[in-house]
């Protein structure tokens, strides 16, 4: 029998022993998937941690359903490594919802709106509200410790002089993904030489609009601050933006895995 999974907005510690759940995530519990006194259910918290508990009770307090939880087990999982940032235009009507969906399996650590020349569509509050909370259900499903992230917008200059991160442009003219993957291992080698701290492998992959680079961001990319930005070529086929984003995840994940 499948375990059911939830998500608690309070970080989990070490020594914590007993917890509650509350809201939507109470809700679709105790009347969805009918979980009882008895019952055995993970906690994820995003950040990490996931808790093994038993329900010790299911009550309504002033209306809103409760879950009291005895945690029996917990641990803690490292950052997603490689950790992959995808800024991408963003798709149209039903397939932003996909694409999220399916970054979030894949194992994708954020995702950003990006504002490019020849993008169309500019997600307001509500629609990242959402994306946010597919985001969610989807990490629950594949039970993965840390929430990919619905982070802030991006302008394309913004992109190419974020710190800390390997840029990769999205591009038929890119290398292949597995040399792609090589530029970003070579640069936290170097980084990790330079210091104690031991950090996953970053990357930042910039995915276009439909219309594709104009001229002028292309050279934007190669003239960078800190020099031409890499390319990587995701397959001999033209890709909309949303599977382009998924593949190219797929790939870094698996070709600058540890």
């Amino acid at each position: 029998m499948a375990i059911h999974r939830v998500f608690s907005d309070q970080r989990l510690t070490l020594d914590q022993t007993s917890l509650s759940i509350t809201g939507e995530q109470a809700h679709h519990a105790a009347r969805v998937k009918r979980v009882v006194t008895g019952d055995v259910v993970d906690v994820l918290d995003g950040q990490g941690s996931m808790a093994r508990c038993r329900v010790t009770e299911t009550r309504k307090i002033r209306g809103e359903m409760v879950i009291s939880l005895s945690v029996e087990r917990l641990e803690t999982a490292p950052e997603p490594s490689p950790w992959v940032h995808v800024a991408s235009a963003t798709p149209k009507a039903d397939r932003a919802s996909w694409m999220i969906e399916q970054l979030a399996q894949v194992g994708c650590a954020a995702w950003s709106p990006l504002q490019t020349m020849r993008g169309v569509v500019d997600p307001g509050e509500t629609k990242v509200e959402r994306l946010l909370r597919i985001s969610t259900e989807s990490a629950k499903q594949c039970g993965r410790p840390w929430l990919m992230q619905i982070a802030e917008p991006l302008t394309l200059k913004q992109a190419l002089t974020k710190a800390g991160v390997t840029v990769l442009l999205a591009d038929e003219t890119g290398k292949p993904a597995m040399e792609a993957a090589k530029l970003g291992q070579f640069q936290a080698g170097a980084a990790v030489a330079a210091g104690p701290v031991k950090r996953p492998v970053r990357f930042l992959v910039l995915i276009g609009p439909e219309g594709g680079w104009t001229p002028q961001e292309l050279e934007l990319a190669d003239g960078a601050p800190g020099g031409p930005v890499g390319r990587i070529a995701l397959g001999p086929h033209v890709q909309r933006i949303e599977t382009a984003a998924v593949v190219a995840t797929a790939l870094l994940m698996q070709f600058a895995g540890r």
